[in-house]
This record gives C-alpha cells, sequence and structure tokens, in this order.
C-alpha cells in the first residue's frame, strides 16, 4: 500500500510542476530617440511640453533657427508656442544643436526661465508606457552642453525623472548639471513618466543646452501566463510516459 501512495504522489508532483513551470518575464527596451516623435505630438507615446507652475503646454514642431537641418533623420524641433519669445525656448530636438552627429543617441532638452525668456519652465518629455504592468528599467545620462562648445557652461540646470503628472515635486530620480541614470521602478500600463530639465537659479545664463543621453526605457512583464506547449503532442506523450512508469511499477510491486 505505500508505494501505491507513494507512485500517486511521484504522480502528482510531476503534473504540478509541469503547470507551474517557470515562465520567464517578456522584456520590451524603448530607446527615446530613436523612437522620437517625427511629425506630430503623441507619436510613439512621446510627448514634448513644457511645465510652468502645474499646468503643462505642448511645443510646437517648428525650426526656429534659420539654417539647413543636419543630414539626420531625427532632427525635428520642438519648441515653445510663444513665437514671439526670440529664443523660442523652451526647446527639445533629437540632435546635439553644437555638434549634429547622427549617431548621436541624444536629445537637447533646455528649460526656459525669465528674463532671458518669456517664463520660467521645464523642457518636458512625457511618455507613456504602453506594455503590461511590471517594472521598468530607466538607464542613460544626462548634461549641460555649453554653447558656443568652447566655454564651460554658465547656468545649472536640474534634471528630474517622475511618474505622474502632478508629481514635479516628488521625482524619484534627480540630480543637479550631470549624471547617470540606472533605475527600476513599479508601473502598471498607461502610467507616464517625465523626464524634465529645471532651469535653476543662473540658468539664465548663456545658451548652453540641457541633454539626455542613451535614454532607454526596458519594461517588464512579471504577469504569469498559463503554461503553452508547442503543439498537443508533447503533453500528450508525457502522460503516457508517467502512466506506463506508474504501470511498471504496480506490476514490480505484484511480483
Amino acid at each position: 500500500m505505500s508505494l501505491k501512495i507513494n507512485v500517486n504522489f511521484i504522480v502528482f508532483a510531476i503534473s504540478v510542476s509541469l503547470i507551474l513551470l517557470p515562465v520567464i518575464a517578456s522584456a520590451s527596451e524603448f530607446d527615446v530617440r530613436q523612437k522620437f516623435p517625427e511629425h506630430i505630438q503623441g507619436e510613439n507615446g512621446i510627448f514634448f511640453q513644457y511645465r510652468s507652475g502645474s499646468s503643462y503646454v505642448d511645443l510646437i514642431n517648428f525650426n526656429p533657427f534659420g539654417e539647413p537641418k543636419p543630414v539626420n533623420p531625427l532632427d525635428y524641433v520642438f519648441i515653445n508656442p510663444d513665437l514671439t519669445d526670440q529664443d523660442h525656448f523652451p526647446v527639445i530636438l533629437a540632435y546635439d544643436y553644437n555638434n549634429p552627429v547622427p549617431s548621436m543617441n541624444q536629445i537637447s532638452a533646455a528649460p526656459s526661465c525669465t528674463p532671458r525668456n518669456n517664463i520660467y519652465a521645464d523642457a518636458v518629455v512625457r511618455i507613456i508606457i504602453p506594455d503590461n504592468g511590471g517594472q521598468v528599467h530607466i538607464t542613460g545620462l544626462c548634461g549641460v552642453r555649453p554653447n558656443p562648445p568652447l566655454v564651460p557652461p554658465e547656468g545649472n540646470v536640474y534634471f528630474t525623472i517622475y511618474k505622474g503628472a502632478g508629481n514635479y515635486n516628488s521625482p524619484i530620480w534627480s540630480t543637479w548639471n550631470s549624471g547617470s541614470i540606472d533605475i527600476t521602478i513599479p508601473y502598471s500600463k498607461g502610467e507616464e513618466i517625465f523626464f524634465a530639465t529645471n532651469p535653476g537659479s543662473d540658468a539664465c545664463l548663456g545658451n548652453d543646452l540641457a541633454y539626455w543621453g542613451d535614454l532607454k526605457l526596458v519594461t517588464e512583464d512579471q504577469s504569469i501566463p498559463a503554461p503553452e506547449f508547442p503543439s498537443l503532442a508533447l503533453p500528450a506523450t508525457m502522460i503516457i510516459g508517467f502512466l506506463g512508469v506508474v504501470l511498471l511499477i504496480q506490476r514490480t510491486r505484484k511480483q
């Protein structure tokens, strides 16, 4: 009798292990610069805005610099919609304005402040996460590029990353002037992550451009889907094999 119980227990354990086979979480990489909107706001779930106080305003797609764009498929410029502002800041563009090399995985995102510009505002990259809930691993870097390029940066810029439009005062990551990003945070599908550059107390000096570089979001779906088999042949074959083992053990026991 004890042998029969042990055999049944073995079959039960094997069956459970088949049902609970470990499932590798699926991951998806989102390269922000490669997803840079080419024509309109909201392409690929990315919006370029400025934040003044608690209000967000969409930037407009425009080339304010009056010169030929670089040979770069991602050379679109999003600027302050108030075209009476001589410098058109805040501004977000898909390259380093001082060195527009297509291979550079960089987004310039310069904030604006008074008295140089009409408003005191952050330059904001808003990203809607399209994947299923789980966690997102964010990597990249940030810094301030002097303009003209041969002089040191003249102003301070405060870089922040936060989740949710109202949480700009509660960043999940922040640094002054330059830094390296390597964080993992939980999220749900449809949540928004914000990458903002804030004009520090003396950011009005010069024409320095803040930038985000190599910015990537790797989302990971941690849900456990139902086990999948390539065909019905595999589970059927395994069941027949286990039954054969049971019958063999029981015959051996009777003998």
